[in-house]
């Protein structure tokens, strides 16, 4: 038994590692825990009183990232250890170790919360202790519900201290070399650590990565308009259009909405004048996905003036990432400042 768990532990970590390291997709996430719970486990059906256990388990929720929401496969190792004595468990003793493998989700509530929720229908519980000599016994065919409820310890650092609550129901119990109907009912509580990989998390920004910020660029001044040349319905008459989004967000606020109509109401009537769409981020993330995520910003502008009249090609788009702050990252104020699309005119030839 000992030997599974380690090796379990070990697949754990090099399968994070591999995560990290090879970042499979710009939209790929990964939250891996470790938790130290306390329950009770019993089945009526096998005459096993319910006795107290407790449990070391290491888990990882891993798959397609969507914004603040992850969504993708479950696993879950524990180990477990009975706390009942022999005598009030009636002579038994269901120490043992499992393994679960189900789908999941995980979402951002903010900056200082997040959840987890997960639904393992496979897997099995292996007993420490054979109950026939000879035969591995084991309980099987799981059903099993986990939720779990996040604090970031800081804004700066994508680890997160966790309230843990699991139900396992497990159909079988094969016994003897024999699969019985008997169920078995486990239910979990605790508490653990999450490091979350990818978009989700947060990783600390070196004073290095902070740039100057880009000065707003001016346009070269409109020539005036021929006398019999009807007027424009609308002269734009801004330099630059700074929108803010969300942690993590790329959708657009009623405000920005309104914002872009008038925009583009504006820039119809001057085909001539083209448009430089620029995405940024906070600090908040791993580089490459705050460029990708800086993109998909820039993007929700474009396909927005689109939709509102502007030609695309017109429109240029760009992703810029954290590379190129305008406030102080180390602040929750300054990192809701540099979450921003910027858009500027380019009117030269017009």
């Amino acid at each position: 038994m000992r030997i599974r768990f380690l090796a379990g532990i070990l697949s754990f970590f090099i399968f994070s590692l591999k995560v990290q390291a090879s970042a499979f997709s710009e939209n790929f996430g990964l939250l891996a825990s470790g938790s130290l719970e306390a329950g009770r486990i019993g089945s009526d059906d096998a005459g096993l009183k319910d006795r107290w256990m407790n449990a070391f388990s290491v888990d990882a929720l891993g798959g397609y990232q969507l914004g603040r929401l992850l969504i993708g496969l479950h696993g879950d190792y524990r180990l477990q250890g009975q706390m009942t004595s022999l005598s009030g468990a009636g002579g038994t003793n269901l120490k043992g170790d499992a393994f679960l493998l189900g789908l999941g989700a995980g979402y951002r509530f903010s900056e200082k919360f997040y959840g987890m929720a997960a639904l393992d229908l496979l897997g099995k519980y292996n007993f420490g202790q054979d109950t026939q000599d000879g035969n591995s016994d084991e309980l099987r065919s799981p059903i099993g519900l986990r939720a779990k409820f996040g604090y970031f310890f800081t804004e700066r650092f994508p680890l997160t201290l966790d309230f843990d609550m699991q139900y396992l129901q497990f159909q079988k119990f094969h016994v003897g070399g024999v699969d019985n109907g008997w169920k078995t009912n486990q239910w979990m509580a605790g508490a653990g650590l999450t490091y979350h990989f990818g978009a989700t998390g947060r990783t600390t920004a070196s004073a290095a990565q902070v740039s100057e910020p880009v000065p707003a660029a001016t346009p070269a001044p409109a020539p005036a308009e021929a006398a019999e040349q009807k007027p424009a319905p609308a002269s734009p008459n801004f330099e630059t259009i700074v929108l803010q989004f969300a942690p993590y967000g790329t959708s657009l606020s009623g405000e920005a909405q309104e914002t872009l109509r008038k925009a583009a109401a504006a820039l119809a009537g001057r085909p001539a004048v083209r448009i430089r769409v620029e995405g940024h981020s906070d600090t908040s993330g791993e580089p490459t996905r705050n460029i990708n995520l800086s993109k998909k910003r820039a993007e929700s502008v474009r396909a927005f003036l689109v939709k509102n009249g502007v030609a695309k090609d017109r429109i240029t788009v760009v992703g810029l990432g954290s590379s190129r702050p305008v406030a102080d990252n180390e602040e929750k104020s300054g990192r809701a400042t540099n979450r921003r699309v910027e858009i500027h005119l380019e009117t030269a030839g017009e």
